[in-house]
Parts: structure tokens; sequence; C-alpha cells
């Protein structure tokens, strides 16, 4: 049995693409919502074929990476970080220093792309979470057109 990710759109409902006969199917997942876990389904086509649904409730997909990076935290000097996971509003890095970060921080970041086009993006940021070494940021401005912009939205789209 294969385990599928699948997102929520704003009607509260997700697009089921079968990985055996490509059939779409669209589901009322409302139920999954206000969950604060993860929810798994199981989701069976008409062709037979079983799969197991992931819900994801996050409006935009996060690609898992490992790239290294630098933070600046306000006049801090650059410190180094590793972007564990990167969407289009936002990122998720581990810091490999003792510097205090709290939520509602500013940073500045700037990590290279590992994609063939080698984009180095450098982008504001406010501290959404702090867990220990992982701090959770979303970007202050997003702009279809700035080349950062476009660039990790190739990157992270599957």
């Amino acid at each position: 049995m294969t385990e599928k990710k699948v997102f929520i759109n704003d009607d509260n409902k997700a697009d089921i693409i079968c990985p055996d006969c490509r059939s779409v199917k669209t589901l009322d997942i409302s139920l999954y919502k206000e969950s604060s876990t993860a929810s798994i389904m199981k989701f069976e086509c008409s062709c037979g074929h079983t799969s197991m649904i992931l819900v994801e409730r996050r409006k935009f997909y996060r690609k898992g990476t490992n790239i290294s990076g630098i933070y600046i935290s306000g006049v801090e000097e650059e410190q180094p970080m590793t972007v564990k996971d990167l969407s289009l509003i936002g990122l998720k890095f581990k810091t490999e220093s003792d510097i205090k970060i709290t939520v509602g921080d500013k940073l500045f970041v700037k990590f290279p792309l590992d994609d063939e086009e080698t984009v180095f993006v450098r982008k504001e940021a406010v501290v959404k979470s702090v867990s220990d070494e992982f701090i959770g940021a979303e970007f202050c401005t997003t702009d279809p057109e700035s080349p950062s912009d476009e660039a990790i939205r190739f990157y992270v789209i599957p």
C-alpha cells in the first residue's frame, strides 16, 4: 500500500489522484481541517487500488532540504544555518550557534538553492516558531516577479 500527501484547499476538499489508474477524485475532507496532529486516511479508488493518504493542512507544499546558508539576527554577525525545509512563503532551519532567537524576531537569510541554476536566495523573514535549534520563519515579502521567489517556486513545486 502506498502513501500520498494531499493538501486541503479553501473549500475543505482535496483532489486525490490514484497512482494506479491516474483518475482524479475530489473528496470533502473538512473533518481533518481542525485536527492538531497529522491525519492519515484510507482511500480506495473505483479501480480497486487502495492508498493511504496523509492529509496536509499547510497551504503550501514544503520541500525537505539540507542547504547550508547564513542568517543575520538584529545587529549580530552572520551565523551559519542549515535550511531543513523550504516553501513558497517560508523556511525551517537549524541554527549552529547559541544566539538567542525568539518568535517575532526579524532575520535576514541567505542561501543557495542546490539546483541546476544555483540561485542565491536573499530574504527577510520573521520568526514564527522556535524549537531547540530549529527555527520556523515566514518570508516578510513574496513577489512572483522576483528572481528569488521565482527560483523558490520552481525549486519547491514537485
